[in-house]
Parts: structure tokens; C-alpha cells; sequence
């Protein structure tokens, strides 16, 4: 308890770190304040939980420097620290586990007025199936956001995953556990009132790359193709580990490390575009951040490999921070609204 106190002050210093009038009186700060814009971009209302998935794998010149300034700042009181509220949807959810792990368990929002048990199948809705970010180290299945309730509201069943993490779950389990969340809930069709063959996957961040896994792996996640409908990725970056990693610079190239390590053919295995040349989901929808390079590229990438297989796919740039393109989904303003409308009318 008292460690967590401990970070969520050097939390609310880095915020301070970010401050251009800080820097001016604190030189060393500069690479760090460096640092955390690139992993957490200029959103500075999201900056804290931004900060807070990431700090284990930041520098140790910035956790020094983070550390440093809450001391000259004389910050004790972790009154100050605001607790994040990772879900704007509390009520109406059921927890569903498929494991032994806390972890390993899935949140289940069913749609909002509609007797969804009573309707024929054909009539019966898609399911939704969310998986969070957090460079497989970091997140949990309650940072929905305002996906819950967006999809509810317009005839959706929705799920989110929670699913083992580094160091404890290498990359490999937390595939074969999202894949054993959807045959969990797969299996729970009937009882819960969703079409198990209209299942839609989504995921941001390193979330996205596990959507994608399981849109292009079919054999070696179990995962029925013609169950899995559609896919939805936000600002993914890991869809070609290889490749991503020869670019990426030191503070995001040290995260794919610690979940790809420095073997090739690792990086390759658990590169979802190594197996786009074999049987793929069908639909996908590839959102990204605009001035982003790498997801930028990676996007680029996964849509060509998709496309020249079948797939049909819509990749969009948006104007957004790698933040809120997953935070604001679901909001009235959100830049790719129209996109994601027009994707969602064939499920």
C-alpha cells in the first residue's frame, strides 16, 4: 500500500516534469520530460494514467528525476494524488472467469433494452469483445472508457478481458488466455443472450496486437474465423514485432523487449502479420494516430498484408494522442465516428 502511495506521487510530479516552466529551472529534466512525450504524447489530462502504465519501463535518469523533484517539491501528502477512474460504466456488468488467476477473467455488459434471451438467433446481437492496453505489463479489463455504454446503448452485448500480464505471463500465455476468454464466452452465448458467431474483437495499444493476433492465427489461438466477424484496432504498434523494433527508439524499443525479447524468430512467431498469407478474419477496421510513425507504419503494413489476402479492411488516421484515440471512443465528437458507424452496420 504505501508503495503505491509512493508512485502515485511521483505520478503528479511527472505531470510537473511536463511543465515548460519547470524545465526552464530544472536543465536535467529535459530528457525525461522527452521521454514521457513520447510515451504518453501532449494529452496531459490522461497524463497520469499514462504515466502510471508506464513507469516500470521508463529510464532510470527519468525515475530519478521524477523522484528528485517530488522530493524538492516536498510532496508527502498523497491526498494529492487523484484516483484514475478507469470506467465511466460501473453498473449492469457481470464478472465470468476462465481461470485460477484474478486476472484471468472477462466483464459482461449485456445490450440495453432489448430481451436479448427471448429473440431468435438471427435476431440475437453481436458481441463486442474488448482487450486493454498497457505494453502487456500494465491495465486491466475495467478501462473501458465509454465503450461500455456506448455499445450497450446501440443493441450491443459487450465484454472486456482481463488477461495475465509481464512478468508473470509472457506474451505467449497472454495469447493463449485471450484466446480461451472468447471460447469462454463463446460457450456462453445462449445463457447471456448474444449471437456467438457475431463476435466482434477490439483492442488498443498492445491490446491491438492480441486483436490482431487472433484475427490472423486462427490455428494456433483455437479461434473460429467465422465467429470472429470483425476486428477493431486502435493505435497498434506490434503487428510486425521484427520490424517495429529495428525503428523504435530506446524508451518504447526497451517495452517491446521486455514482452518480445531479442530473438528473432520470437519476434516473428508472435507477429500477427506473419500469418496474414493463410486464412484471416474477415473485416477490419485499423485506426492510428496520424503523427505517429510507428503505428503509423505498422497499420500501413498489416492493411497491405490483409488486403492482398482478402480481408476487406478500412485503415483511418486520426488526429488524436495514442491516449484518447482509445479513450474518447464512443464519444459524439470522436474524429473516426462516421468510420466506425458505417463499420458496425454489417454486425
Amino acid at each position: 500500500m504505501r508503495k503505491n502511495i509512493h508512485k502515485n506521487i511521483l505520478i503528479i510530479t511527472a505531470i510537473g516534469i511536463m511543465s515548460t516552466a519547470a524545465l526552464a529551472a530544472q536543465q536535467n529534466e529535459r530528457p525525461c520530460r522527452a521521454e514521457i512525450k513520447k510515451l504518453c504524447g501532449n494529452d496531459r489530462e490522461n497524463l497520469r494514467q499514462c504515466v502510471k502504465d508506464n513507469y516500470e519501463n521508463m529510464s532510470e535518469n527519468c525515475k530519478m528525476a521524477i523522484k528528485d523533484r517530488a522530493q524538492s517539491q516536498g510532496q508527502e501528502n498523497p491526498r494529492r494524488a487523484k484516483k484514475s477512474d478507469d470506467s465511466k460504466f460501473m453498473g449492469g456488468a457481470k464478472t465470468f472467469s476462465y481461470g485460477d488467476n484474478r486476472k484471468m477473467a472477462v466483464d459482461f455488459y449485456p445490450p440495453k433494452n432489448i430481451r436479448a434471451a427471448t429473440l431468435p438467433r438471427a435476431q440475437k446481437p453481436a458481441l463486442i469483445l474488448y482487450i486493454h492496453g498497457g505494453g502487456w505489463r500494465n491495465g486491466d479489463k475495467k478501462m473501458v472508457g465509454n465503450k461500455a455504454e456506448y455499445f450497450t446503448q446501440n443493441g450491443y452485448a459487450f465484454g472486456s478481458i482481463g488477461y495475465r500480464l509481464l512478468p508473470d505471463a509472457p506474451v505467449e500465455t497472454q495469447i493463449d488466455d485471450v484466446a480461451a476468454a472468447i471460447a469462454m464466452m463463446r460457450s456462453k452465448a445462449a445463457e447471456l443472450g448474444f449471437d456467438g458467431d457475431n463476435i466482434i474483437l477490439m483492442g488498443h495499444s498492445a491490446g491491438a496486437h492480441l486483436a490482431a493476433y487472433m484475427g490472423t492465427d486462427e490455428r494456433a489461438t483455437g479461434t473460429n474465423f467465422r465467429a470472429i466477424k470483425g476486428i477493431i484496432l486502435l493505435d497498434g504498434a506490434g503487428y510486425d514485432v521484427e520490424k517495429n523494433m529495428a525503428s523504435e527508439p530506446f524508451v518504447t524499443k526497451k517495452i517491446y523487449e521486455d514482452a518480445f525479447g531479442t530473438d528473432p524468430v520470437r519476434q516473428r512467431a508472435l507477429s500477427p502479420a506473419t500469418y496474414t498469407n493463410g486464412l484471416n478474419a474477415s473485416n477490419w477496421l485499423i485506426l492510428h494516430v496520424s503523427n505517429r510513425d510507428a503505428s503509423s507504419q505498422q497499420s500501413t503494413i498489416l492493411q497491405n498484408l490483409l488486403v492482398k489476402n482478402g480481408a476487406n479492411v478500412v485503415r483511418q488516421s486520426v488526429d488524436m494522442t495514442h491516449a484518447t484515440i482509445n479513450r474518447d471512443f464512443g464519444n459524439d465528437d470522436y474524429p473516426a465516428a462516421a468510420q466506425v458507424r458505417e463499420f458496425l452496420k454489417g454486425f
